[in-house]
């Protein structure tokens, strides 16, 4: 699945702080697949102000990631809530497609 910065940036900002155990090694498993190296972060330039995060777009790459059923559960679940709270971005709407036809 290809995810661009502000895909994996959403996702890890609402990785869940709690669940199941599966859920729970769900959630490290997609952290460790799509968070950001310190080269990466230093890339982007990622800041943070006023609670929003911002990034040098022409630095920004696309990564391909691989997610076990588990995960893409997990990742649905995630973008559900996301859904219900109406927070989804269209940053986030070629995940998603592709998320739902997995």
């Amino acid at each position: 699945m290809k995810m661009n910065t502000a895909s994996r940036l959403a996702i890890l900002a609402n990785l869940p702080e709690q669940g199941t155990v599966l859920e729970m090694i769900s959630k490290r498993n997609i952290r460790k697949k799509i968070d950001f190296t310190s080269e990466e972060f230093a890339k982007l330039n990622l800041k943070e102000n006023n609670g929003r995060i911002t990034w040098t777009p022409r630095t920004s790459r696309i990564i391909d990631v691989e997610f076990n059923d588990a995960e893409k559960a997990l990742l649905k679940s995630i973008i559900n809530i996301m859904d219900n709270k109406h927070i989804i971005t269209d940053n986030l709407l070629d995940f998603i497609n592709e998320l739902q036809q997995q």
